[in-house]
């Protein structure tokens, strides 16, 4: 504190805020590209929730149910674990000032792409219809809840949150705050969640396909 009031304490800020033009003009598009590759490698996503929208805490909890990096996310038991399609599928949000963006990652060979498109489609709609159990919802919250703490035990990363907190919102959300909105979530609220950004005809996809 001594070493930043002496350099930093009487600095002014400078610049001024960057004036972004609202994005508001997003379709569902489906393309394909080949690429000189061994597998065929897509992304399924749709636009989402900006970091001033309280419900990217839920989507945030729904990506990680779907994708997430435990094994036992939904993506990776299913087209992994019982049909051994790919070594390789995840899920991520990432909400930006004015908008987010949710997607689907996975590599597969060529000749198991539709069924596991047809079956991440599936994983997508059972939980756009299907209300979490008390003990699935605990658990979910308990393992994003985890992987928070374990993130915020490297001091850097603790500090860069921070920083962007402030930066994007003028305010500082604590650890205690994140994880407190996390068990507010309630099942109702997820499949609100669910269908506002999970629905097949708002999602896009870019697939890369080997020549």
């Amino acid at each position: 504190m001594k070493i930043c009031s002496k350099y930093f304490s009487e600095r002014q800020a400078e610049g001024k805020p960057i004036e972004r033009i609202t994005f508001n003009a997003y379709l569902p598009e489906n393309k394909t590209i080949k690429k000189k590759t061994w597998q065929a490698h897509s992304i399924i996503g749709n636009i989402a929730y900006s970091v001033k929208e309280h419900k990217r805490y839920g989507l945030s909890l729904l990506s990680n149910i779907l994708g997430g990096p435990g094994m036992n996310s939904r993506l990776n038991i299913t087209l992994r674990e019982k049909n051994g399609l790919t070594y390789n599928v995840e899920s991520g949000f990432l909400p930006y000032s004015d908008t987010g963006i949710f997607q689907i990652y996975y590599g597969v060979e060529p000749a198991s792409f539709n069924k596991t498109t047809d079956l991440i489609h599936t994983e997508l709609k059972k939980i756009r219809e299907n209300k979490l159990g008390a003990t699935q919802l605990k658990n979910a919250k308990q393992q994003l809840c985890g992987q928070m703490a374990i993130h915020y035990e490297y001091n850097l990363n603790e500090m860069f949150s921070m920083a962007k907190s402030l930066i994007q919102k003028d305010e500082i959300i604590s650890f205690e705050q994140l994880t407190g909105n996390i068990n507010a979530l309630t099942s109702s609220s997820l499949i609100e969640t669910a269908n506002e950004i999970f629905l097949a005809d708002s999602l896009s996809m870019i697939t890369y396909n080997p020549k």
